[in-house]
């Protein structure tokens, strides 16, 4: 089946530079705001938006995303929806998702995953003092970045509200 390709366009304001990854509900743009700069931006897949109840976990996401203020989390800047396009904007995080660097490099050495670790808990507790449970934590929805030996958390997809 063939994706729609929303490189060059400008939507809410972000303009999409490329398409960087896709999952199961929308596709990944770096995108450049004027007073952001680079962003991430997921736009929920076509076949989807007629259907309210992924249009609402979404936006949900976002919702629960922009909760939570910490610098282990890719921030949410804004959601909502434009020109027919349900979106999120996001924080850039620089590196790539640690399940591909592990994949390419292999296991870490202790003395590197222990800070990894200790920045994803401190992470997880900022998100669960904003009463969120992320729900998917996976190598895969945190982006590592070698040359600063930092991670950030993101993929508030299937998260829960702790009060719910």
């Amino acid at each position: 089946m063939a994706t729609e390709n929303l490189a060059g366009k400008t939507i809410a304001g972000y303009r999409l530079l490329d398409r960087v990854g896709e999952g199961g509900t929308a596709e990944v743009y770096r995108a450049e705001h004027g007073a952001r700069g680079a962003c991430a931006f997921k736009v929920l897949r076509e076949r989807l938006r007629g259907d309210p109840i992924v249009v609402k976990r979404f936006l949900r996401e976002a919702g629960y995303g922009s909760r939570v203020i910490h610098p282990g989390v890719v921030r949410t800047y804004d959601f909502g929806e434009a020109d027919g396009l349900y979106y999120l904007a996001l924080e850039w995080a620089k590196g790539e998702p640690l399940g591909d660097f592990l994949h390419r490099e292999g296991p870490l050495a202790p003395a590197q995953a222990v800070p990894l670790v200790r920045q994803l808990a401190d992470a997880l507790a900022a998100a669960h003092e904003a009463g969120i449970i992320h729900r998917d934590l996976k190598p895969e929805n945190i982006m590592y970045d070698a040359k600063t030996g930092t991670v950030k958390l993101l993929d508030f997809g299937i998260a829960r509200d702790a009060e719910q």
